[in-house]
């Protein structure tokens, strides 16, 4: 599977491949820092990861500057672990324009430990012009995001009721008779349009008040 170069995204490759390069399909999903009971011990002596998205939009001049710093200098936007991930480096699309002098650039990374949201809330104050919409996909099945601008957060849950409908549409099982035949494939599908839902949610009222 091919990784994605921070200077842009090749045509064609969509957000599942990007999942599908992010993860190894031999390994059983880590718990989220979330959960409790038999995963604890886990939690404690070893790292758990979360795929995420960082969508940033503005004016035209504003993400170009953030796009900057992020080739120039990662190091004051993402952090360490964004920028190298468990088993995928931090990667990017091209800049997409909205019209209006307005654009949109998307960022893709892995978060130890969390997605990242009290570090972008901080960054978001460096940028006011700027909103960010921050999406995250944890392995035991949580997903959301969080909207971001000026310091100020939203922040989105998906309910568990639509995960379980999105990974049964996906033919996930989450009773595998062993670790090798867990349907990871078939997860790793369900969560691109879990992620892609709660993403559109926050572009839906950023449309309605004119940003994007």
């Amino acid at each position: 599977m091919r990784f994605i170069p921070l200077s842009g995204r090749p045509e064609g490759v969509k957000n599942g491949e990007l999942l599908r390069a992010a993860r190894s399909p031999r390994e059983p999903p880590e718990a989220s820092p979330r959960q409790s009971g038999s995963f604890l011990s886990r939690i404690e002596t070893m790292a758990t990861w979360c795929n995420a998205r960082l969508i940033v939009i503005g004016p035209s001049p504003d993400v170009a500057r953030f796009r900057s710093d992020a080739h120039r200098r990662a190091r004051s936007v993402f952090r360490p672990d964004m920028l190298v991930g468990e088993t995928q480096k931090l990667c990017c699309e091209r800049a997409v324009a909205l019209g209006s002098n307005r654009s949109q650039k998307k960022y893709y990374f892995q978060g130890r430990h969390d997605e990242g949201l009290v570090h972008f809330q901080a960054l978001s104050k460096s940028y006011p012009a700027l909103t960010f919409v921050l999406v995250y996909g944890w392995d035991s099945h949580d997903y959301g995001s969080h909207l971001v601008s000026r310091g100020r957060v939203r922040s989105y849950s998906v309910p568990a009721a639509l995960v379980e409908a999105t990974m049964a549409k996906h033919g996930v099982d989450d009773t595998p008779p062993d670790e090798l035949s867990f349907p990871y494939d078939l997860e790793l599908d369900a969560e691109a349009e879990l992620m892609d839902l709660t993403e559109a949610r926050w572009q839906r009222a950023l449309l309605r008040r004119g940003i994007c």
